[in-house]
């Protein structure tokens, strides 16, 4: 069973009745836009995109790549077990940076897989470790692949981007405002009385 049956499990269904050509695109898709938001400077994941794009021969890409995505995942955790001994500040964002790089190459590794069922399921569950828990952003992903719509990595990183923002923004004006919708620190009193209108809102 792929990791995207356990957390994907309607969209692996769905994935396991497309023709080759269509699982081969979606792989491809996956594993360049895991590359467009964590981008991975290295010839084997350069070779493997261009193997994926049909414009060099498999030969050994994959078997190198596969070590470098290795190399990738043993830095992130090492980088993880500081962070274990050290608690929360810079080394956090470090590993998590570390930890997209890996799955970001790991997209590509996937993706070349000599079985197109398990390169699509697969690609698409290490691109989950790039983007987040975004199932519906996957799903889309998936069914502008699918029905031939231009662009589905820009389509994508639109919806990221603007989801990111909005979630920035809930963040700043959660800083500010507590659970109640009030400003801590402010006297209860005086914001009831400019609830029930004594004093004008500024």
């Amino acid at each position: 069973m792929a990791g995207l049956d356990l957390s994907h499990g309607e969209l692996a269904d769905k994935l396991r009745h497309l023709d080759e050509p269509t699982l081969r695109r979606v792989a491809k898709v996956a594993a360049e836009l895991g590359l467009e938001l964590r981008p991975v400077d290295d010839p084997s994941v350069a070779s493997g995109l261009e193997v994926l794009r049909g414009r060099q021969p498999r030969a050994s890409v994959r078997d190198k790549l596969q070590r470098y995505a290795e190399e990738l995942d043993r830095a992130q955790w090492e980088l993880e077990e500081q962070l274990d001994a050290y608690g929360e500040g810079p080394a956090e964002e470090e590993q998590a940076a570390a930890y997209e790089r890996a799955r970001a190459a790991q997209t590509v590794w996937a993706a070349l897989d000599n079985d197109p069922v398990t390169a699509a399921l697969d690609s698409l569950y290490e691109l989950t470790g790039v983007i987040g828990d975004e199932p519906d952003v996957l799903q889309r992903l998936v069914e502008t692949v699918v029905s031939g719509e231009r662009d589905p990595i820009g389509q994508t990183l639109a919806t990221l981007r603007e989801r990111r923002a909005n979630a920035e923004s809930a963040d700043q004006r959660e800083r500010f405002l507590g659970p109640d919708g009030t400003v801590p620190g402010l006297d209860s009193g005086l914001v009831a009385k400019q609830h029930e209108g004594a004093w004008p809102v500024m």
